[in-house]
């Protein structure tokens, strides 16, 4: 019978095909079995001596008619003539074996799994390019769909097939799929509607993803959602879960490792990526004092993109600050470059989250002229003086995985203050007395030894 090529329709040549195909399920003689796109029987005659029960749906009039006259010898063959997408299916356990139109591969499966009685196995005949994105750590991409379902079913190639095997010949490898029902889904049952709408959110809008704890489980905090494995997608999900108050791209401990690395720089490629305006967004939110925890919640004259996690030059700057209480405006700065230091430099005070309780005297060039880009990638270029100068060298450092008390040469000059006195060691920090041990320091970056984190609604410079 002639192909109709708005149907997608590959006809498998050979019974005796489908017999051996058969050998790489787990059909037994008491299922009931669907075949979609039945055309003219292949599928069907070769399954219905084998099960208890076949249902044939084919929506092609002309092949639902060969259907019935080629299947009429078999008593446990029922065909349907409809639309396999609205044709209501069994509640009671079934199966499905099936070369389906290629075209509809991706609503199929949907179909299938989202169903509220889905099969317990499935087994379709389609494109291995379609197969390959089910599979859901595949080569270190993940398609939306693989997660999705991921959690409920598992998914492999159980045998590839020739384009021999058809008429017309595909001009596409096909391979036999197979996606069966875990036993134990990775997800709670009651939470997998939940878990699906997650997944879907963050591959429609990355940014939702980049607003989970993505480090917590070893990640990057700005990881594109085909880059997480089915496993990753589990923990994370599982974790939001028991946590629902942890929030992505926080501050980090001074302990982190991650702040004594150099920062990667911002690609031309990134400035149209949602990552890199995420980023931005919530930098200046977290400079500003609008996070959501206590450590997050206080209002800071510089942020440099490593004390959130994350691994690139940039940085938000209070360019109106002075060093006393003044309404911030913040601005972002992208691959910022020191090109000029003025040969006057002043000694003042610096303090910072990524060093907990220790603040210090800093020798610092009094100012400083920055080429940068900013967040759209035009060319910027500012000279900052006195207390902005210090802010501007200060950030830029922690690109370079530099703190500033590796700045303080003089160790009196290392101090150590406790929450409560950080207002009046802003006024006497010159006198200062009580001195940080350098060890302690030394302890601190490399992530060992005892301290505490100061938390004040203060600037952290």
């Amino acid at each position: 019978m002639k192909r109709l090529a708005a149907l997608s329709q590959n006809f498998l040549r050979s019974p005796q095909l489908v017999k051996e195909l058969l050998g790489h399920t787990n059909i037994t003689h008491g299922d009931i079995v669907y075949d979609i796109g039945a055309g003219s029987g292949v599928v069907a005659s070769a399954l219905a001596p084998r099960v208890r029960s076949v249902v044939a749906v084919e929506i092609d009039p002309r092949l639902a008619e060969k259907l019935r006259s080629n299947l009429a010898h078999l008593d446990n063959v029922v065909v349907n003539n409809a639309d396999f997408m609205t044709l209501p299916l069994s509640h009671t356990p079934y199966k499905v074996f099936a070369n389906i139109p290629f075209s509809l591969s991706a609503q199929i499966v949907h179909r299938l799994t989202d169903a509220p009685y889905p099969p317990s196995a499935i087994y379709l005949i389609v494109q291995e390019q379609f197969a390959r994105k089910l599979l859901p750590d595949n080569k270190g991409y993940t398609n939306q769909l693989a997660i999705m379902l991921g959690a409920e079913f598992a998914a492999r190639v159980r045998r590839r097939l020739k384009p021999t095997d058809f008429y017309p010949r595909p001009n596409v490898p096909t391979v036999l799929l197979e996606i069966v029902k875990r036993t134990d889904p990775l997800i709670k049952k009651t939470n997998l509607p939940m878990f699906k709408q997650f997944v879907a959110g963050c591959f429609a809008d990355p940014r939702k993803l980049f607003r989970s704890p993505l480090r917590d489980i070893g990640l990057s905090p700005v990881a594109a959602p085909s880059s997480l494995t089915l496993k990753q997608w589990v923990a994370l999900f599982d974790l939001i879960c028991r946590e629902p108050q942890k929030q992505g791209m926080s501050l980090v401990e001074p302990t982190d490792q991650i702040l004594n690395q150099i920062a990667s720089p911002v690609a031309p490629p990134e400035f149209t990526s949602p990552h890199l305006r995420f980023i931005a967004d919530r930098m200046l939110e977290l400079a500003a004092g609008k996070g959501h925890d206590v450590k997050d919640s206080r209002q800071m004259v510089g942020l440099a993109a490593p004390q959130l996690g994350v691994s690139k030059r940039i940085i938000a700057i209070d360019v109106t600050a002075t060093g006393t209480k003044q309404k911030q405006t913040l601005k972002i700065l992208v691959n910022p470059t020191i090109v000029w230091k003025s040969k006057e430099t002043v000694l003042g005070r610096e303090g910072c989250w990524s060093c907990g309780n220790i603040c210090g005297a800093v020798e610092r060039a009094q100012k400083v002229r920055i080429e940068a880009l900013d967040t759209a990638g035009k060319s910027v270029n500012i000279l900052f003086t006195d207390f902005v100068a210090r802010i501007a060298q200060h950030e830029i450092d922690h690109l370079d995985g530099i703190r500033f008390p590796d700045r303080i040469t003089d160790s009196t000059k290392l101090h150590w203050v406790e929450p409560a006195e950080f207002e009046r060691y802003r006024t006497h920090w010159q006198t200062w007395r009580r001195i940080c041990p350098r060890a302690t320091w030394d302890a601190m970056k490399i992530g060992k030894g005892d301290y505490l984190i100061r938390m004040t609604t203060s600037s952290s410079v």
